[in-house]
């Protein structure tokens, strides 16, 4: 709300558009409800024309929005809710001591699945009703953990906070006189490399920024600073690297190279991760450690808070998020939806039904689990 809000009267002020003089419009616009609390965070000029214009129905588009609202409850109530049981139990300072290797491994990767799938579910809810109401919210993730680096996965992970700091912070930043200036000391200190100074202050700033977003917690903070610094000097060896391919003739799409980078994108955002949800560097210390410790197989904590059907439940939920993404990744200009529906008619309802169903059981009555707000609403 405060990002779009911010973002109608700096544009208006640059001259991007004219202000809005209808006050019912405008206040329609600010409080739409669907996007109110987690986004994706809507520019004016971008959403008015799918917000106002005179609406038909639509059959086609209808049904699609209700079956990204199913999609988005599936991933929201039977995976990240059951998940989220063993991660805030896991990542409770009290109770790291008592997990044993395997557990404290299964509880990152936990939160991996959870926090997406429960970010992810909520843009699903969100852009599927508003599919419905016949406006149209752009889309806020594209599968980020395909991502080879980091600077890619945040670029696929919340995309409309990330262009957000970059229109509305990074680059005014980077053309102010301060960076001016700062550009022109640097570079008759360091020589041409001095030219970087602002680009790599206004990362900082930015991630700095989007850290205290999170919360004002030393955690957040160095969350912040810690992706900052990783992209600099991601960015700042790219050239290094591409001389070495170029000298050794290796091929950067090789497989062996894109499974590294792979793992070692993921590594780092475990480790941005186990930062992010402790309370402090011993605590994020302790589970970084103990996750490699394989010697230590005990599953008691993880069966006493989850036990194995609700386990099992929540994988199976996973599953169809798991093969979508893989096919949306293989082939990212075609929609699933529109290759869903070209299945036959009474397959395709079975399994509508059949996902209802599944989420009504172990999403709300049968699994006996708390359940949990959007994560994001705290922010």
């Amino acid at each position: 709300y405060t990002f779009q809000a911010i973002s109608y009267i700096v544009d208006v002020y640059w001259n991007k558009y004219e202000a809005e003089i209808n006050f019912f419009k405008f206040a329609t616009f600010m409080s739409y409800f669907p996007k109110i609390m987690q986004g994706p965070i809507m520019r004016y000029n971008d959403m008015k024309e799918s917000l106002f214009n005179e609406k038909t129905f639509d059959y086609t588009t209808f049904t699609n929005g209700a079956k990204r609202m199913a999609y988005g409850y599936l991933k929201k109530m039977v995976v990240a809710d059951t998940l989220a049981v063993f991660v805030t139990y896991a990542f409770t300072s009290a109770n790291i001591v008592n997990l044993s290797g395997l557990e404290t491994l299964f509880a990152v990767i936990f939160y991996f699945i959870q926090d997406y799938c429960d970010f992810s579910g909520y843009m699903d809810i969100s852009i599927g009703i508003s599919n419905m109401f016949g406006v149209k919210l752009k889309e806020n993730f594209a599968r980020p953990y395909f991502a080879s680096a980091i600077d890619e996965y945040w670029r696929r992970w919340h995309i409309t906070l990330g262009e957000w700091f970059k229109d509305y912070i990074y680059y005014p930043l980077s053309i102010s006189k301060f960076s001016l200036k700062l550009g022109k000391k640097s570079k008759k200190i360091f020589g041409s490399w001095g030219m970087k100074v602002p680009a790599i202050f206004g990362l900082i700033l930015v991630w700095l920024l989007t850290g205290l977003w999170h919360g004002a917690s030393w955690n957040y903070v160095l969350w912040g600073l810690y992706y900052g610094l990783i992209i600099i000097l991601s960015l700042s060896s790219d050239p290094l690297f591409n001389r070495i391919y170029d000298k050794t003739h290796i091929n950067r799409n090789n497989i062996l190279i894109k499974i590294f980078r792979h793992i070692r994108t993921l590594l780092l955002l475990a480790i941005g991760r186990i930062i992010f949800m402790t309370s402090n560097l011993n605590d994020a210390y302790l589970i970084f450690i103990k996750m490699f410790r394989f010697d230590l197989y005990n599953l008691s904590n993880l069966n006493n808070q989850l036990g194995y059907i609700s386990i099992i439940a929540a994988f199976v939920g996973f599953i169809p998020v798991l093969v979508i993404d893989i096919i949306q990744e293989r082939n990212p200009n075609v929609s699933f939806l529109d290759k869903f529906n070209k299945i036959p008619l009474i397959i395709r309802w079975s399994l509508m039904i059949m996902m209802v169903l599944f989420i009504i059981w172990f999403g709300y009555y049968g699994s006996g689990l708390p359940k949990y707000e959007f994560g994001y609403v705290q922010f």
